[in-house]
């Protein structure tokens, strides 16, 4: 566990305990309020963004996993550290390329 401020804060996010595991990814935080402000306002989001996104396009467009990370984003100011499913740590928003693979398959 990485060495937190009196104010619970954990800026090495290598060692942080905060962390909060949605479909295969895990989000790392750097205090517990990162934490809850993520996964309180996670179903929303997603809801609001697959709404958005089907209104734009006239068709469901599933955009889940568009809204977490653009609302891990906004929530998570210290840092960025995901774990994806493969193994592979994201660092920064840079580095996320997503791609539409299911049209009805």
């Amino acid at each position: 566990m990485g060495n937190l401020t009196r104010n619970g804060v954990c800026y090495d996010f290598e060692r942080t305990p905060f962390y909060y595991d949605w479909q295969g990814y895990r989000f790392y935080f750097s205090s517990h309020t990162h934490e809850r402000n993520f996964y309180t306002r996670l179903t929303m989001k997603c809801d609001w963004m697959t709404d958005s996104m089907s209104r734009r396009f006239h068709f469901r467009v599933q955009s889940d996993l568009i809204a977490v990370f653009q609302l891990y984003e906004v929530v998570e100011t210290r840092g960025f550290r995901v774990l994806t499913p493969y193994g592979k740590v994201i660092r920064s928003c840079d580095e996320i390329f997503l791609k539409v693979v299911d049209a009805n398959a």
